[in-house]
């Protein structure tokens, strides 16, 4: 065994998914919020005695979305969501490795036998 870490590290994180259904609109509005602390690594490297320092910011991001079942047919459903509403630069492995901006998606489905 060396010591050396297994895979990549990551910040101290909470997420909470809220949503609402509005039955009357076969629809459901939602949104998920994930917070990560601050995150500090040092280690000492035995071959070189040099202390390794890694070092990224806390981080929020939020994404929404909604789902409706239209009641013309069964079984079709419509998706729509916002990742990383407000955009901002964070590092969720690694320091220097920002993630992806602000995505949006819609996806539409129709499940068949219900």
């Amino acid at each position: 065994m060396t010591g050396a870490d297994v895979g990549a590290l990551t910040p101290d994180r909470i997420a909470f998914d809220m949503g609402v259904n509005v039955p009357e609109w076969r629809a459901r509005f939602g949104m998920r919020i994930q917070v990560a602390g601050d995150f500090e690594r040092r280690d000492l490297d035995a071959a070189s005695a040099l202390e390794i320092v890694e070092v990224r910011d806390g981080y929020t991001v939020l994404d929404v979305y909604a789902s409706w079942q239209p009641g013309f047919t069964d079984g079709l459903r419509f998706d729509a969501g916002v990742e990383y509403v407000f955009d901002k630069d964070y590092e969720r492995v690694f320091a220097g490795v920002s993630e992806p901006g602000r995505n949006f998606k819609i996806a539409a489905s129709w499940q068949f036998g219900r």
